[in-house]
């Protein structure tokens, strides 16, 4: 499943922060940019813990990517 990935900062870990439904994606498909909307983030970013090295770090929205993927794992 298609998801949004963040990166941890400290150690490199890429990780899931939101899987995305089929449903946004043919919906990005059909506007003419094809923009997939990224969900939004509080003003000052979020906590998230690194699964890998378990720290804790604060992301912004610009630090979301996209991971067409089709494992139940994070890498």
């Amino acid at each position: 499943m298609p998801r949004w990935m963040l990166k941890c900062p400290k150690c490199s870990h890429n990780f899931t922060h939101t899987k995305i439904e089929r449903a946004i994606i043919e919906e990005a498909q059909r506007d003419p940019f094809g923009i997939l909307p990224r969900p939004m983030f509080a003003r000052g970013g979020e906590n998230h813990t690194c699964p890998g090295c378990k720290s804790e770090s604060v992301f912004q929205r610009h630090n979301l990517f996209y991971r067409e993927d089709t494992s139940d794992f994070a890498f």
